[in-house]
């Protein structure tokens, strides 16, 4: 593994208005593998800035993805670790599993905005996972999320108008506009055929621009 030769420095917590206790650093203590993921949720969400340091985070990071960690909070970490600048094995392991992660957050009409929103942060092209999602009969929830996200705005500072641009040339392409008008005469429940006509509406707005 690329990480294998890492090893965790003190434990120690960067602020003196945060305490952990003794249970706490414990739990992180023990064999990497038998580390449970409640424990590293917790420590996830403080690694490198209250807590511990670039070297220790790197020790944790394999068993943070093993036990699938909040890959958001994952790729936010990497980023204000510098990981660019860490070990070409540990940069390439990266980029093989992040490419992985978004190959398959739209496969099979399925859409998993917590695997965009990672490879989005890093930086990564997600324009092909956008073009592989495209709504069915059988699977409109996933792309209408799409629009819910384009009429809530975006939830993350870190997408900016860049995620709108996006989620914009997705909605207004011919092939996604088709099966939206072709949805008209489809038996949707309710909710559903809400997230259906608030898209076709967005169409309406978003055409002359």
């Amino acid at each position: 593994s690329a990480f294998a030769h890492e090893r965790p420095s003190a434990l120690r917590m960067h602020s003196p208005l945060v305490s952990i206790t003794e249970e706490r650093f414990r739990e992180l203590s023990g064999p990497l593998r038998k580390i449970p993921g409640e424990a590293l949720r917790r420590y996830a969400g403080k690694a490198m800035t209250t807590w511990g340091d670039t070297a220790t985070y790197r020790y944790f990071l394999p068993r943070i993805i093993e036990t699938d960690q909040d890959l958001w909070v994952v790729a936010r970490k990497l980023l204000y670790g510098n990981w660019r600048s860490w070990d070409t094995r540990q940069v390439e392991a990266l980029e093989t599993y992040f490419r992985h992660v978004l190959e398959g957050s739209t496969a099979e009409g399925r859409y998993d905005d917590e695997a965009l929103d990672a490879c989005f942060e890093l930086g990564m092209n997600v324009r092909p996972a956008f073009e592989r999602l495209v709504p069915t009969e059988d699977s409109w929830r996933p792309a209408l999320d799409l629009v819910q996200e384009f009429l809530s705005g975006r939830r993350y500072s870190g997408g900016g108008d860049g995620w709108q641009a996006l989620l914009q040339e997705w909605l207004l392409s011919p092939r996604i506009r088709r099966v939206l008008w072709r949805s008209v005469n489809l038996d949707l429940d309710a909710e559903t055929a809400l997230y259906r006509d608030q898209a076709i509406d967005l169409l309406d707005l978003l055409r002359p621009l």
